[in-house]
């Protein structure tokens, strides 16, 4: 699991260092730009979408074994989220 926020934040905005801390702090890496994150962020989420300001979704659907959201205010409307059954069975996938 990797919180890209601090769950009590208020915050109304991610910059690139404080995306890279909490990066670096749940990977245990060094990263030390974005693009240095993609590796890692890709083996944990089949869809990742990340905003410094906020993700809003309006009639989407996004369907995936792994879906993660980074953003400090998410807000979704008439939107599905389902990673329910899409990965394999568990105990034996790759992981």
């Amino acid at each position: 699991m990797f919180n890209c926020v601090p769950m009590k934040s208020l915050k109304p905005t991610i910059t690139q260092e404080s995306f890279l801390r909490a990066y670096n702090h749940n990977h245990k890496e060094m990263a030390s730009q974005i693009y240095e994150t993609f590796a890692g962020i890709s083996e944990s989420f089949n869809v990742y979408l990340a905003s410094e300001a906020g993700i809003y979704m309006n009639d989407s659907t996004i369907h995936a074994p792994k879906i993660g959201l980074c953003a400090p205010n998410i807000d979704t409307y008439n939107t599905v989220l389902n990673a329910a059954r899409k990965g394999c069975p568990s105990g034996s996938g790759i992981g």
